[in-house]
């Protein structure tokens, strides 16, 4: 539609033109009724009544990211006038940060309202003076192809595909789905545009730039782009990574949740800054290190929270870092030799049936040495001072054996019975071999002992502890002076303590505390000063990052040596050696249907990381749950599809998790502390701060909420280990419930009786306690939840493991669903909840776990 300066369309004054758009020209005009400035894309064909229907849903989105769409003629569209530069590759890493997050808030707030964009480039997205990334043309892309058919003027290819240095235009921003040519695009198609568009604004070159538009389709389908400069952000990096993966799937479920990540990353580079970290403003496009002088490289999760890490910490590129292991299977808890040249570690084998010792040479590619054959688990291998020996743990029915063998293999002896057994998290305690050869420390009950090698005798290093407290992760320090070891109720509230030793190898004083927050510890290695240890810090089986903890009580540095879990660092002063463990853990929420038992699980919650500790509302409409998608736990809220997935609390109180739902459904109750004292606190099901319901100095977990909603019950160490207690909701005096040790409270619907685990079975008591009787002994390993006046538990046989349905008034029970798979024995625990009015049930299950093993050299 050819315009003039002057003339009018409709009510809409012609001021002057701005240029050529995907569907015809753009003009600068005035809003004569309302005398605004607006600007308008006229078309050379009139729109069909599809078109004005799709871009008047586009009109709808109000988001200060979005260039609003105002007005739609017969030929023409009304936007919002936007005085604004294409967007381009910024000066600082904040800036990027800044854009990203503006661009993915746009694109979050249209994706929650079903607008897809499909032509999301850098002409599409403009940069106003005081800083504001708008998107343009927000969802006219689908709506363009209704109206042009098979010609979409936005995403058109031109003519001649083949020909060199042809314009490619939007293909160089194309998602596989759209290059493959498929139509029914989703959100995660705008996140590969997105994640195109922030690796040009980065590395200054398109991801998938060839010589013509086909070369560039073929790219975008089948090859990887290059790797950002590993100067950028690493957080950046892996955001940028995710975005780019070929299947929707493997992107971002919820584009908010790319947009909490991006916003997180950028703030957490804000607070290094205003800590005292230099980011000048950068000379080139290129020179991004020079903004993280001071500031170490951030390390966490690529769907997770990430630390900025404070001075002293090496540069990233002085070391190197190097796969170790591969294998089938899980290899698990290395440990290198005393002179740095090999690594023992604990494998499943190839066939993944049992936990055996195994000895690899650094740089020898041959199959790794079988060290044990023991049927029984064996695990925290340790080597002797002068590498011809090795000491292990071999878990047995009521405790472990401490064994010592070759480091060839055979010769074994048992030199104690320990009454140690790791609990059934995956996350087992180490030992360690003191420097002058007499002896092993190792975890016996709550306390760690030396085993004397010559002797055998046992002798406590420290005191046993009362109120469910343990030590465990012992490790010597270079000179045989101190032991470091953990301290905490549970593995999630830990800390670091030191214990110095005399010349006997006896305890010296009291043992300190080097740590304050508590904190899940796995795995402790001294480095070669002796002034600092290095230990994995974060949330079991998701979450950790390695930690270097000052035994002068300075301050805590981040250790950024890998993207994803660390566990279990061994290190080598002499090699300058540090090998650890890399592990991946994905737990998903299932739902099935009991009207239905024959059809498989649907997944309704399924991030990449830890989804868990479920609970259903009392009306079946909603699920509350713990997660660590954002680095650590979390307690979130979504409809029982998986949808609206709302974060209501995080580990800002510490780890949290054990979520309940109060019996009105307007609260969600769990557990959560710092300092190694977990406490009840309650969030509104709408979101808000949560308030704190217990305040003592006993490790309390695991709440629930009577069904008149007026107290509170939950496990706790006030009587000396696990029991049954309640506290009046506004609060008031706790009171003791059972008296026999307990766990799990969960009241009746009637209010008659508190149902709890203890023992391997199911017992029940009265409200206020009392007798205390035990009604089914069939529950081990698995978890249970009451619905109505039935329970619900999981019976875990192998492939025969079922949900089991027992009705405690006649003492019956049936299968009500038997799985298709094999549960978990490990990952199934507090992972069941039953909706009677909905008649489904929904668990945890284990989706993937990876262990691999990691070589850093030049590390110190």
């Amino acid at each position: 539609m050819e315009m003039k300066p002057g003339e009018k369309l409709g009510p809409y004054e012609i001021l002057a033109p701005l240029g050529e758009g995907g569907m015809g020209q753009v003009w600068k005009a005035r809003d004569t009724r309302l005398d605004r400035i607006v600007a308008i894309k006229t078309s050379a064909a009139q729109f069909s009544e599809r078109f004005e229907r799709e871009a008047r849903s586009v009109a709808a989105l109000n988001h200060p990211n979005i260039c609003q769409l105002y007005d739609v003629g017969p030929d023409y569209l009304v936007m919002e006038f936007v005085e604004g530069t294409p967007i381009a590759p910024p000066d600082s890493p904040r800036k990027l940060l800044d854009m990203a997050v503006q661009m993915s808030e746009g694109l979050a707030a249209a994706h929650a309202a079903g607008i897809v964009h499909r032509d999301l480039k850098p002409d599409n997205i403009l940069i106003t003076s005081d800083g504001r990334v708008k998107i343009l043309d927000f969802g006219l892309a689908k709506a363009a192809l209704s109206k042009i058919g098979s010609e979409d003027a936005t995403i058109a290819a031109p003519a001649n595909l083949t020909d060199p240095g042809t314009t490619l235009g939007t293909i160089a921003y194309m998602s596989p789905e759209q290059a493959r040519g498929q139509s029914d695009l989703t959100a995660q198609s705008d996140q590969f545009s997105l994640g195109l568009v922030l690796y040009e604004l980065a590395a200054g070159k398109k991801a998938f730039q060839r010589g013509s538009g086909a070369e560039t389709m073929v790219a975008i389908i089948r090859e990887d782009a290059e790797p950002l400069p590993a100067s950028l952000p690493a957080p950046f990096r892996w955001i940028v990574e995710r975005l780019l993966a070929k299947e929707p799937a493997e992107r971002y479920d919820s584009t908010r949740d790319l947009y909490r990540e991006l916003r997180q990353v950028r703030d957490r580079l804000s607070e290094s800054v205003s800590t005292g970290a230099t980011a000048a403003a950068l000379p080139s496009r290129f020179a991004w290190q020079e903004a993280l002088l001071g500031a170490a490289i951030v390390a966490g999760l690529a769907t997770g929270v990430w630390m900025w890490g404070r001075s002293g910490i090496p540069d990233l590129p002085s070391w190197r870092v190097t796969p170790l292991t591969a294998y089938a299977g899980n290899e698990e808890m290395p440990a290198i030799s005393p002179d740095g040249n090999q690594v023992a570690f604990v494998w499943n084998g190839e066939r993944q049936d049992n936990l055996d010792i195994y000895v690899k040479r650094i740089g020898d590619d041959t199959a790794p040495l079988r060290i044990t054959r023991d049927d029984a688990k064996d695990f925290a291998p340790c080597w002797s001072p002068d590498g011809g020996r090795i000491a292990f743990l071999r878990q047995r029915l009521q405790g472990s054996e401490l064994v010592v063998g070759s480091s060839l293999g055979g010769d074994e002896r048992t030199m104690a019975t320990l009454q140690y057994r790791p609990s059934n998290s995956g996350v087992y305690s180490t030992i360690s071999w003191s420097p002058d050869g007499r002896f092993v420390a190792a975890p016996d009950g709550s306390r760690i002992v030396r085993v004397d090698l010559e002797s055998r005798e046992v002798h406590p290093l420290t005191a046993q502890l009362p109120g469910g407290f343990y030590d465990m992760m012992p490790s010597y320090a270079p000179d045989g002076s101190a032991l470091a070891f953990s301290r905490g109720t549970n593995l999630a509230a830990r800390q670091v303590w030191i214990q110095k030793l005399d010349r006997r190898g006896n305890s010296s004083g009291n043992p300190t505390r080097i740590t304050e927050a508590s904190d899940s510890f796995v795995g402790i290695a001294w480095l070669a000063d002796r002034r600092s240890v290095l230990t994995s810090r974060g949330f079991p089986g998701s979450f950790l990052e390695m930690l270097r903890v000052p035994l002068d009580g300075g301050v805590s540095q981040v250790v950024p040596v890998d993207s994803i879990a660390v566990w279990y660092p061994s290190y080598n002063g002499r090699r300058r050696r540090l090998v650890y463990q890399r592990r991946w853990l994905d737990l998903d929420i299932l739902r099935i249907s009991l009207d239905k038992p024959d059809e498989a699980p649907t997944p309704v919650i399924a991030s990449t990381h830890l989804d868990f500790a479920l609970d259903v509302s009392p009306d079946g409409k909603r699920l509350i749950f713990g997660s660590t998608r954002n680095g650590r736990s979390g307690i979130w809220r979504a409809q029982r599809d998986g949808t609206n997935q709302i974060l209501l609390a995080s580990s800002e109180l510490g780890p949290v998790g054990s979520p309940r739902w109060s019996p009105d459904g307007k609260w969600g109750v769990f557990d959560g502390g710092l300092n190694g004292a977990s406490n009840i606190y309650a969030v509104s099901a709408d979101g808000g701060t949560p308030k704190r319901l217990t305040s003592t100095a006993a490790d309390e977990s695991r709440p629930s909420v009577s069904p008149d909603g007026k107290w509170v019950y939950f496990n706790s160490s006030a009587s000396g280990h696990s029991d049954i207690w309640r506290q009046p909701w506004d609060g008031g005096t706790q009171s003791q419930v059972t008296r026999g040790g307990g766990a799990d409270a969960t009241p009746s619907a009637d209010g008659k009786w508190v149902y709890y685990g203890k023992a391997g079975g199911l017992w029940r008591v009265p409200p206020e306690g009392g007798r205390e009787t035990k009604i089914l002994d069939e529950i081990t390993r698995g978890y249970w939840t009451l619905a109505g006046d039935r329970v619900y538990y999981l019976r875990l046989e192998g492939q025969r493991s079922s949900v089991v349905e027992y009705q405690p008034s006649s003492g019956q029970s049936r299968v009500a669903y038997r799985f298709p798979f094999a549960l978990d024995p490990v990952y199934t625990v507090s992972a069941i909840g039953v909706s009677l009015a909905t008649r489904e049930v929904f668990v945890q299950h284990r989706a993937r776990l990876e262990s691999d093993l990691a070589l850093v050299e030049n590390f110190r």
